[in-house]
């Protein structure tokens, strides 16, 4: 995995680069729900 790979580093910058990594997997998710998400009311409401 690619958590893998960076962990073979030094642990400390292993580990901040490995939550930075999650981070921006997180970041990415936010930006496409907020452009392809909607807010309408269905009619099943």
């Amino acid at each position: 995995t690619l958590t893998g790979l960076i962990l073979k580093q030094d642990p400390e910058s292993a580990w901040f680069k490995t939550f930075i990594l999650m981070a921006a997997i997180n970041v990415t998710g936010l930006i496409f729900y907020l452009i392809v998400a909607t807010a309408e009311i269905q009619d099943w409401a």
